[in-house]
């Protein structure tokens, strides 16, 4: 009876280990699975990052074109107001010239040649 005792409680301890087993089995099972998931993630995020620092690399060298234009554009603004200067100066000489002209020595031929003089300065 004793042994039979004794029996039964080894009996009873093996099925709990068992079940503790079949518990720990599914566990690991579970953990393996959510590892995977994890593993799948950290790719969908590790791609996302390499699609993100390629488009600021992008980003980054269409701003410094960008300001490399605006640079280029401000310095051809500038030789087009000295430029402007320019012209208008010359303008202003052409006009001082022209009055100096009398008006009754003014002929057709030599307002054509002081238009084509001016045409060619402006030009």
């Amino acid at each position: 009876e004793v042994e039979t005792e004794e029996m039964s409680n080894l009996r009873g301890t093996v099925a709990q280990y068992e079940e503790d087993l079949v518990e720990l089995s599914n566990s690991l099972t579970e953990e393996r699975k959510a590892g995977k998931r994890a593993q799948a993630n950290l790719g969908i995020v590790e791609e996302a990052q390499k699609r993100l620092e390629a488009s600021v690399q992008e980003k980054a060298a269409a701003l410094e074109s960008a300001k490399s234009r605006i640079a280029e554009l401000e310095s051809e603004k500038k030789a087009l107001a000295v430029k402007g200067e320019f012209l208008e100066s010359e303008m202003d000489g052409l006009s001082g010239q022209l009055k100096d002209v009398p008006v009754k020595d003014a002929t057709i031929a030599h307002l054509e040649k002081t238009n084509r003089e001016l045409s060619a300065r402006l030009g």
